[in-house]
């Protein structure tokens, strides 16, 4: 691959994946009264932000040791999870 291209292609995934942590915020604000919505934003971030930093640390050792491609497994496991708690969520919101 032309590594010239590399800048445009993260630009363009930059670009693409932006919009989704603001709607994921204004999905979880409308879930939620507003009299805890400051509690469920604060929750959700302190909870959130432990992975934000340990995921790409994670898929660096990985792809160190390994390869790029293995690494990957971290971004699979943490779609399930996210799939998985999203689901739980969903179910406990409902009751």
């Amino acid at each position: 691959a032309d590594r010239r291209l590399a800048p445009a292609l993260i630009l363009a995934a930059g670009l693409a994946c932006g919009p989704i942590f603001p709607t994921l915020i204004a999905i979880l604000l409308g879930a939620f009264d507003q009299t805890v919505q400051g509690r469920a934003l604060g929750a959700t971030l302190a909870i959130s932000n432990p992975g934000y930093v340990a995921a790409p640390i994670l898929v660096g050792m990985i792809a160190k040791r390994t390869s790029i491609q293995r690494s990957f497994i971290v971004v699979l496991g943490s779609g399930v999870a996210l799939v998985v708690l999203s689901a739980l969520l969903v179910a406990w919101k409902q009751e």
